[in-house]
């Protein structure tokens, strides 16, 4: 639609001579070749990879929030651990020093139970800085300040993860959201494409127009004219210019193509990865816990023994350092079992507040970026989005 309003003035000799025009045009475009819906879908194109982009950025968020949290329960564990190590060896520390006073034991073994003492102190204190380091982390990755006394309340579990590797790849290809971002990027450049191309189309408009002259500003006094009809308009020639908008175009869809293929490989192999890791450590899961059930029982017996006078000292320092490899073994497996389940998790793209493949059916259905936001909004939790996925 188009108004315009002119002001015309008489002779020099009539000051007060004036002559106002008011046209009023309405433009309604019949065929553009495509120019019109081809925008509409570039952009409609565009907001849908910028939604799922924004998905994309809620799951790593939430994997980096989950990423901190498991690092500060493992120091923790590993915390515990070195502290339990330093009880032990204060335990033995007193037995040793009843039995060389009385005589039932050399002054050598108490000072090496002293000096194996000294080593899980060390070992306690470093212990102890990564695990505030680890605090620090988790307040700063959740935005809170950095000298929030963040405890965990949590322990490491084991359940066997539901999907299999076919299950996994099938679910990424239908979830992952930055995947299907750079899908709608392809399909918004071929629109641009064919956009440009209809420069070489011709243009009908439907145009309806009404033009008062008068005396006097928006009066109808002397002249009043209205039309309506079709306008054509064809350019036949423009030297190129349309060729080089079009090839333009058609180097861009390529290059998102060829994006969006790449990100595909990556995603696959992302989650082929994370799924071999997870597996790997749900094998060591069963192996450490084995180990530690030994390792229990090695130094049960080395202790029996050293007390019975049937074994040295050294015997039951050996066992106890076994016992604490053995249980950190064991909880740096179900740690990264945990942390493998949710980098598998955020590999296939389990969702946090939008179904994926509900939105991109909603997109593809035509419906507007409100509506395809509210029909794939999700307000359970991500596990339950997960079991039902």
């Amino acid at each position: 639609m188009q108004w315009y309003y002119n002001l015309i003035y008489g002779p020099q000799t009539d000051p007060y001579n004036y002559s106002f025009t008011n046209a009023l045009m309405l433009y309604y475009p019949v065929y553009t070749g495509g120019r019109q819906e081809n925008t509409i879908e570039a952009q409609h194109q565009a907001l849908a990879a910028a939604d799922l982009t924004e998905e994309n950025a809620r799951q790593s968020v939430q994997f980096k929030a989950r990423q901190a949290y498991y690092d500060l329960l493992q120091r923790e564990n590993l915390r515990n651990i070195a502290q339990s190590a330093v009880d032990m060896a204060n335990g033995q520390c007193d037995l040793i020093r009843v039995h060389f006073e009385e005589g039932a034991a050399a002054y050598g073994d108490l000072l090496q139970m002293q000096v194996q003492l000294a080593d899980y102190r060390q070992s306690l204190v470093s212990a102890e800085g990564s695990l505030e380091a680890a605090r620090y982390t988790l307040a700063r990755v959740v935005g809170l300040p950095q000298d929030t006394p963040l405890e965990p309340t949590d322990v490491f579990t084991y359940t066997p993860y539901p999907k299999t590797l076919p299950e996994c790849e099938t679910y990424a290809l239908a979830h992952r959201p930055d995947g299907k971002a750079a899908d709608c990027r392809v399909k918004q450049y071929e629109a641009v494409k064919n956009a440009q191309k209809a420069d070489w189309q011709p243009t009908i408009q439907a145009v309806a127009n009404k033009n008062v002259v008068s005396d006097y500003s928006f009066y109808e006094d002397r002249q009043d004219r209205w039309g309506v009809g079709l306008q054509l308009s064809w350019n036949v020639f423009d030297n190129g210019v349309t060729v080089a908008k079009v090839n333009a175009a058609k180097e861009q869809e390529n290059e998102a193509r060829a994006e969006a293929d790449n990100l595909w490989n990556d995603i696959l192999l992302e989650t082929r990865t994370a799924y071999a890791q997870m597996k790997a450590a749900e094998k060591n899961i069963r192996d450490t816990a084995r180990a530690v059930q030994q390792a229990e029982e090695s130094l049960k017996m080395a202790t029996a023994r050293y007390d019975e006078g049937m074994d040295i000292l050294l015997s039951v320092t050996k066992a106890q350092e076994k016992l604490n490899e053995a249980r950190s073994n064991h909880l740096t497996a179900l740690y990264e079992y945990n942390l493998g389940k949710a980098t598998l998790e955020k590999a296939i793209g389990v969702p946090v507040a939008l179904d994926v493949p509900r939105y991109m059916e909603a997109v593809e259905e035509g419906k507007s970026a409100n509506e395809a936001l509210k029909e794939a909004a999700i307000s359970m939790p991500v596990e339950d989005a997960q079991g039902n996925g």
